[in-house]
């Protein structure tokens, strides 16, 4: 209900002028809620939830931006560049 009610209140921003970048789970029923409105870039992010070093990952997560300003062509150099370090960092 939290994610429902999130995406549709940055539904309602998306033509305001207004920029948003979220990140968020990469998984189907999140990827849904944005994908009429929001351009949906995946990235790897570490997860350190773990004590033990060598259960840590790689995991992929979602960046989602809504707004005017967000261009792909633009994002896709950064991305994956931020997605090479990241994986890097998560297998120390």
């Amino acid at each position: 209900a939290d994610q429902v009610r999130l995406a549709e209140a940055l539904r309602k921003k998306a033509n305001s002028g207004a920029t948003y970048l979220i990140t968020n789970a990469y998984h189907p029923s999140v990827l849904d809620l944005y994908r009429e409105f929001a351009t949906i870039v995946p990235t790897a992010r570490a997860s350190v939830l773990s004590a033990n070093s060598q259960h840590r990952r790689s995991v992929q997560e979602a960046l989602i931006m809504i707004g005017a300003a967000w261009n792909r062509e633009h994002i896709a150099p950064a991305h994956q560049r931020a997605s090479r370090i990241l994986s890097r960092e998560a297998l120390r």
